[in-house]
C-alpha cells in the first residue's frame, strides 16, 4: 500500500468514527426523552438516526473536490458561498427522500423543515471545517518537507565547501614537499654522497606510494600515522645523519586514537627545517602523545633554537588549523610555544570529528575526511 492509499484509508476511518461519534449524540438524547433502557433499544434509536449521518459521509469526498476544484475560495468566493449554499440544500432534500419516504413533506416543508434544514446546515458547516483542517495539515506537512529538505540541501553544501576547502589547503600543501624531498636528494648529489642520494629517492618513492595508499583514508589510528612519520624520517636521517634524534613516548590509551591522516609529517618536517638543518650540533625531535580526558595531547617539539626570521606561524601552521576547525570544529585545539630552548606544536584532538566519516553529502560532493591534505607545508618553528 502506497503512502498516498494509505492516508486516503485513514481518512476514510476517521471520517466513519466521527460521523457515528456525531450520530451517537442525537441517539444517547432521544434515548433518554424515550425512558426505554437496554442497549437493543439504544441501537434501534441509532439505526433509525445514523443512516442520515452516514450520507453525510458518503458524500463528504464529493463535497471535497469540488472545494478543491470549481467551488474553491481562492476562484471566487460569492461563486464559493453560493455553490455549497445549493449543494447543502440539494444533499438536504435527497437524504429526506432517502430516508423519510413515506412523510418527506413533513420534512421538506413542514413542521419539521426548519429543524432539519438547521441540522443539515450545522452538518456541511462541519464538513467544510474538517476539510478546512485537513487542508491546513497537509500543507503543513509540506512546507515541514520542504524545510528538512532546504536543511539537507544547506547542509549538503556546507559539507561540499568544507570539501573545497580542506581540497585547496591540500593543494597548498602538496608541491611543499616534493619541492623540499628533491632538495634534500639534490643536496646530496652535489656533496658527492650518491649512495646516500640513491636511498633517500627509495625512500621518496615509498613514501609517494603510501601517501597514494591513503588518499582514501580519513581518520587513522595514531600509531599508523607515526609508522609513515618513520618512513619520512628515515630519508631525513640519510640526510643529516647523527644530527637528526628522535624520541617517542606514545601513551598506549593514545596509540589507537583516530587522528587525520597526514597530521604529524608536516610538523616533523618544519623540526627538521627549521631547528635541526641550521645547527651543527645534534637536535632532537620529540614526539609525545597521551589521553587528555575525552581528547588525545599530541606534542611535536624540538631541542634547537629559531632564529627570528623563522619565528612565527607561516602557511603550513595555519593550514593544518584551518583543517582541524573544518574537521572538528571548536572541539579541536592547536597551540604553537616557542622559545629558546626550541618550540613545540601542541595538538587536542576528540576522538569523533564533526561529520562522521563516510558521510555523503552527495553523489559528486567530496567528503572532508575522504580526501585528507597530502604531505605537507613547512609549518615555520
Amino acid at each position: 500500500m502506497t503512502s498516498r492509499s494509505r492516508d486516503r484509508a485513514k481518512w476514510i476511518a476517521l471520517s466513519l468514527l466521527g460521523w457515528t461519534f456525531l450520530a451517537a449524540i442525537p441517539t444517547s438524547s432521544a434515548y433518554i426523552i424515550d425512558g426505554s433502557y437496554g442497549f437493543g433499544r439504544w441501537l434501534g434509536i441509532f439505526r433509525y438516526i445514523a443512516p442520515w449521518y452516514y450520507l453525510w459521509a458518503l458524500v463528504t469526498p464529493f463535497i471535497y473536490r469540488l472545494g478543491q476544484g470549481p467551488l474553491s475560495p481562492q476562484r471566487s468566493w460569492p461563486i464559493a458561498i453560493a455553490g455549497h449554499i445549493l449543494l447543502a440544500a440539494g444533499f438536504s432534500m435527497l437524504f429526506a427522500v432517502l430516508i423519510h419516504q413515506d412523510n418527506a413533506p413533513a420534512w421538506l416543508a413542514g413542521r419539521n423543515a426548519i429543524g432539519y434544514y438547521a441540522m443539515s446546515a450545522f452538518s456541511y458547516l462541519l464538513i467544510l471545517m474538517g476539510i478546512h483542517g485537513y487542508n491546513i495539515q497537509q500543507r503543513l506537512r509540506q512546507q515541514e518537507a520542504l524545510v528538512a529538505r532546504e536543511q539537507q540541501r544547506a547542509l549538503q553544501l556546507k559539507a561540499d565547501l568544507a570539501g573545497a576547502q580542506i581540497a585547496q589547503l591540500r593543494g597548498q600543501m602538496n608541491p611543499h614537499f616534493l619541492f623540499n624531498a628533491l632538495n634534500c636528494i639534490g643536496a646530496l648529489i652535489e656533496t658527492g654522497r650518491n649512495d646516500q642520494a640513491y636511498t633517500a629517492l627509495e625512500d621518496l618513492g615509498d613514501l609517494l606510494r603510501t601517501s597514494l595508499e591513503r588518499r582514501d583514508q580519513g581518520l587513522v589510528p595514531l600509531n599508523e600515522e607515526l609508522q609513515f612519520a618513520e618512513r619520512y624520517l628515515a630519508m631525513e636521517r640519510v640526510r643529516f645523519g647523527e644530527r637528526l634524534q628522535v624520541a617517542t613516548d606514545i601513551d598506549s590509551a593514545a596509540a589507537q586514537w583516530p587522528v587525520p591522516a597526514f597530521l604529524l609529517q608536516p610538523l616533523i618536517e618544519n623540526a627538521i627545517k627549521h631547528a635541526v638543518a641550521p645547527s651543527q650540533k645534534p637536535v632532537t625531535v620529540n614526539i609525545t602523545a597521551c589521553r587528555d580526558g575525552a581528547h588525545v595531547r599530541i606534542e611535536v617539539a624540538d631541542s634547537g633554537s629559531s632564529s627570528p626570521a623563522t619565528a612565527g606561524t607561516g602557511v603550513g601552521l595555519e593550514n593544518l588549523g584551518k583543517r582541524l576547525q573544518l574537521l572538528y570544529g571548536e572541539q579541536a585545539a592547536l597551540e604553537f610555544v616557542q622559545s629558546a630552548a626550541g618550540a613545540r606544536v601542541i595538538l587536542r584532538i576528540p576522538q569523533a570529528p564533526a561529520r562522521a566519516p563516510g558521510d555523503q553529502a552527495g553523489a559528486n560532493s567530496p567528503d572532508p575526511l575522504q580526501d585528507p591534505p597530502g604531505l605537507g607545508d613547512p609549518v615555520p618553528t
